[in-house]
């Protein structure tokens, strides 16, 4: 197969301004478009949702593909998470996890949401402007699920950094080798899980009200969680 005249290329300049123009391009008039990096960019809803609902497509890999791009080197032994697991550990995993997840547990939050949306537009209000990323869109997720871990408020800032981090390193199949994102993003891993250990080792002692020690708690058909 040919390789479309399309280009895809998320390291251009134009790309990193304003990438929705290329998407549009790609859905319009290549939506299985075969990348010059290696893999496959899908484009149109159905097709997306297709392949995450087909067996024939698998996660299988793809975290040792990331892992070796990002220069990290395999545990012994080690389990993956559910993201990069296949069915029939991956729907065992979700199973345990939706049990913290219940319709009743998400609708009780919502007073406190609200209260923490109109928290970070008070403090927009006297400048009548904000970035809605930086001022809304991005804080709003990270303080809910800092709360819903039971992540103290102390904590939130290095939280917030190594998450960034982390997600930025994710285009590690797409960015140059020599990318500081990649060496950041590896230690903002190792970081995060170091913290959550801790934080996990604290809970099985001392649970609290929040979704870690629900998740240490869920049980189905005798299977935990580690």
């Amino acid at each position: 197969m040919a390789h479309s005249e399309v280009l895809y290329d998320p390291l251009l300049p134009a790309f990193h301004a304003n990438p929705y123009p290329f998407y549009r391009r790609l859905r319009e008039e290549d939506p299985v478009h075969e990348s010059p990096f290696g893999m496959w960019i899908l484009t149109r809803y159905d097709d997306a949702l297709m392949i995450l609902r087909d067996p024939r497509f698998v996660r299988e890999g793809m975290a040792d593909r990331l892992e070796a791009r990002l220069g990290m080197v395999p545990e012994p032994n080690r389990t993956r998470d559910m993201l990069f697991r296949d069915p029939p550990d991956h729907t065992r995993l979700r199973a345990l996890v939706s049990r913290a997840f219940t319709p009743r547990v998400v609708e009780a939050m919502r007073p406190h949401i609200q209260q923490i949306v109109d928290a970070l537009l008070d403090r927009v209000h006297d400048a009548h402007t904000m970035d809605l990323i930086e001022d809304l869109a991005y804080p709003l997720p990270v303080t809910v699920i800092c709360e819903m871990l039971g992540v103290p408020t102390t904590d939130r800032a290095v939280f917030k950094e190594w998450s960034t981090a982390i997600a930025r390193s994710l285009d590690a199949a797409i960015l140059p080798a020599d990318s500081e994102a990649i060496p950041r993003g590896r230690d903002a891993r190792v970081a995060l899980g170091e913290y959550f250990s801790a934080l996990i080792a604290a809970r099985r002692k001392n649970p609290q009200d929040d979704l870690l020690s629900g998740l240490i708690a869920a049980e189905a058909e005798g299977n935990k969680l580690t």
